[in-house]
């Protein structure tokens, strides 16, 4: 935990008021040190709780990005799950070696994968905000602050599911805050470590540390002349050592062959619907703001910029901390202890704000090559902005305390209580806000609608395989542990040697499922070998097709021409095959759905082909 900075001169005492809102630096206790940070992790694990409800509350509740990258890891548990499942076998293929390891170990124990995604988040919340902590009071060390920004960050991760999903990124924040902690300190086998960790559970993150580390590099260079104390020496080492050590993890991930390579490039993804506006992977946006400011995965900002609000309080930052901007608020403002008090490192900020900028663009450049974009820019923000918050408000607060204090006791009085009024005002905002929000925390939780289908092909052998264009497909390999031959879940398009045979399975099921001829379903039975077919009940009709029908999804639009076609076969009268199959070979129905035995099909297509 960070401490109050030794041998600054003393500060006279606060009001009593005023040393609870914002002890002057260098006179908290540790007391307060302690209390301030453990209710930052009380508030992160009441949080993390809240999550961890509504994800066991029920027994077919699963985080929504949870159906990629976790229902793989039950082979762990039973390693003959998903034979043969080129679905299975791309998501554990590109998952990051430390995520790997750690579910795997975490299984070893006899955890289901599923259910340690559900409780991992709130451990990884307290790691989080106990770094935020210390990060944000060795910039400025003052308890209430480091509050301020770890609380900020917490409201900012549960508004969003990064932290929830238990996927890789959920583990990025606090590994980068850890980067962060160790390179301001100095620490070298600790950064070593972090960065190392970095690299092996969210690699793409490592880009931004080793940018930030090659411009804390140019300024030192730059800067060497005016400052060549052996401080500085020592903090350029520190630096190289880092930066060595993020290229090798680096250069070992890019040395790892692939089987599922290349990445989709510019041109091609120009043709794929899938990369439009109303496609599963929607990254080209005719809406400028829309896709470089404010969208999705190719955007500056994420949605939702500046939630919670008092994030807005980050924007104020740069007026009193960067030379020449604003110089009449400088002045005041370093006459306080508070300014005095700020670190040297604060300019890591605006380091870190050029290294995500940069790599921002640079993926735009070299498009889907270092994934998407955005990641490098709205996690960074994710970060930046709580930082920013709360030392620009320690600012604004300690000068609100000072405009307070007026020579006549009248005036005094009158703006010691509007200074009240305004930080009670404040603290009641910060601490509630989430309260305002319809759902928080908003962990993107999916519950499972049709038990009986989980039940029934969980209890059918291991090596089935499922076939369909249902939305419930999705949920398949999660809720009962057995392969699906395409569902839209799992429609990733950016690896062309994965997403190539994924959307030739897509078009080749169409082609079957609605084919007016029963031996081009038989064929396709055989070869793909298919098990049971899962039939939503309004399959058959334009509207399902077209996406109009409340029970189906537009995914299949990208599939073209063959979507187009099946519509004006439809709209011509002629009947699918299957259709009239469906009563004779049906082994299961419900409310919504069909499950149809393939083998069945195939015998009585043998018997009128007799």
């Amino acid at each position: 935990m960070t401490h109050p900075a030794q041998g600054k001169p003393s500060e006279p005492p606060a009001k009593p008021w005023q040393r609870w809102i914002l002890p002057k630096p260098a006179q908290a206790t540790r007391r307060e040190w302690w209390f301030w940070l453990g209710l930052s992790l009380t508030f992160s694990v009441s949080f993390g709780w809240l999550a961890y409800q509504q994800g066991t509350a029920g027994p077919y509740v699963v985080q929504d990005d949870a159906r990629q990258h976790i229902f793989w890891m039950q082979r762990y548990l039973d390693p003959t799950l998903f034979p043969d499942d080129p679905i299975a076998d791309y998501f554990q293929g590109v998952a990051p070696v430390g995520y790997r390891g750690l579910y795997w170990g975490v299984a070893q124990l006899g955890f289901n994968p599923l259910d340690s995604a559900k409780w991992l988040p709130i451990f990884l919340g307290l790691i989080t905000t106990f770094l935020m902590f210390n990060w944000v009071t060795f910039l400025l060390p003052i308890p209430t602050v480091g509050f301020v920004g770890a609380l900020l960050l917490d409201q900012t991760l549960w508004t969003q599911d990064d932290l929830a999903s238990g996927t890789p990124r959920a583990f990025l924040f606090a590994l980068f805050l850890a980067v962060l902690n160790c390179l301001v300190r100095q620490k070298k086998l600790a950064l070593a470590i972090a960065l190392i960790l970095l690299g092996c559970f969210y690699p793409q993150y490592l880009l931004v540390a080793a940018a930030l580390l090659i411009i804390r590099l140019l300024s030192a260079f730059i800067n060497s002349k005016k400052d060549n104390t052996v401080n500085q020496l020592k903090s350029q080492k520190i630096a190289i050592l880092g930066l060595g050590i993020a290229i090798a993890t680096l250069v070992f991930y890019a040395l790892q062959s692939s089987d599922y390579g290349p990445v989709v490039d510019r041109s091609l993804a120009l043709t794929l619907p899938e990369f439009s506006p109303d496609g599963r992977a929607n990254y080209f946006d005719s809406d400028w703001a829309e896709f470089w400011l404010l969208g999705k995965r190719s955007s500056l900002m994420p949605r939702g910029f500046l939630t919670p609000i008092p994030l807005a309080l980050g924007l104020l930052l740069p007026l009193g901390i960067i030379p020449g901007i604003k110089h009449q608020v400088q002045k005041g403002w370093k006459r306080s202890p508070v300014y005095q008090s700020i670190h040297p490192e604060i300019h890591t900020l605006s380091h870190w704000c050029i290294a995500s900028l940069g790599l921002f663009l640079l993926a735009h450049a070299l498009i889907f090559r270092l994934h998407l974009p955005g990641r490098y820019t709205q996690h960074s923000l994710t970060m930046l902005m709580p930082t920013a918050a709360a030392i620009a408000w320690a600012l604004l607060t300690d000068k609100l305390f000072t405009w307070s204090n007026h020579r006549k006791q009248l005036f005094r009085s009158i703006r010691t209580a509007i200074a009240i009024c305004i930080s009670i005002i404040f603290s009641a905002l910060l601490i509630t806000y989430p309260v305002t929000l319809g759902r928080f925390p908003k962990a993107n939780y999916v519950t499972g609608e049709t038990p009986v289908l989980y039940e029934f092909f969980s209890i059918l052998p291991n090596t089935i395989k499922i076939a369909g264009i249902a939305d419930e497909l999705d949920n398949i390999p999660t809720f009962s542990a057995r392969s699906v031959y395409i569902a839209r879940e799992y429609g990733i398009p950016y690896h062309w040697g994965y997403y190539q045979g994924f959307r030739d399975r897509t078009i080749a099921t169409l082609e079957s499922l609605y084919s007016p001829d029963i031996n081009v379903l038989k064929h396709f039975n055989t070869q793909a070998k298919i098990d049971f077919w899962l039939i939503d009940q309004g399959t058959f009709t334009v509207e399902y097709l077209e996406g109009r029908d409340r029970r189906a999804n537009d995914w299949l639009k990208q599939y073209q021409p063959i979507q187009s076609t099946i519509i004006q076969q439809l709209q011509r009268g002629e009947s699918p095959a299957m259709l009239p199959l469906i009563p004779q070979c049906t082994v299961l129905e419900t409310g919504r759905y069909w499950v149809i035995d393939a083998n069945c099909l195939n015998a009585v297509t043998v018997a009128r082909d007799d």
